[in-house]
């Protein structure tokens, strides 16, 4: 019985602690995605083990401003669960969405990025150029 207090009041350390670096990166840096990761089950394909893979489909990729985008991930392998991030590069707000939709209101080229970890702790990360006119 001493065991099982002993877990939680770990886990409660734990999470404690995890909330309390995420508030301290943000306090130091406002544009800070800690913490934006978030726990996304994918499908069981099978690929369980294998080297943790992102990739991106944008579409559109290119057009005028504001430019409606639907980003879609795929990631294979690794250890589930997986988390994942997406940044748009034009400085808005990271996204934790699967396949979020984001709109480009000004001209310029942009890198989008899709950043997913597993519960292993490994990384894979991938991206897709924008060109809004």
């Amino acid at each position: 019985m001493i065991y099982g207090r002993i877990a939680i009041v770990s886990a409660l350390f734990l999470s404690a602690l995890i909330v309390s670096t995420q508030e301290e990166a943000r306090a130091e840096d406002p544009r800070s995605n800690v913490g934006a990761l978030e726990e996304k089950r994918l499908p069981d394909t099978g690929e369980v083990g294998k080297e943790l893979e992102a990739k991106v489909h944008a579409e559109p990729s290119t057009g005028k401003a504001p430019l409606a985008v639907q980003f879609h991930a795929h990631v294979t392998g690794g250890t589930p669960p997986v988390t994942l991030g997406w940044t748009f590069g034009d400085g808005s707000d990271p996204s934790t969405k699967g396949d979020p939709l984001h709109t480009y209101e000004k001209a310029g080229v942009y890198r989008a990025q899709i950043d997913v970890k597993d519960s292993t702790g490994d990384t894979s990360n991938h991206w897709v150029e924008i060109t809004v006119e």
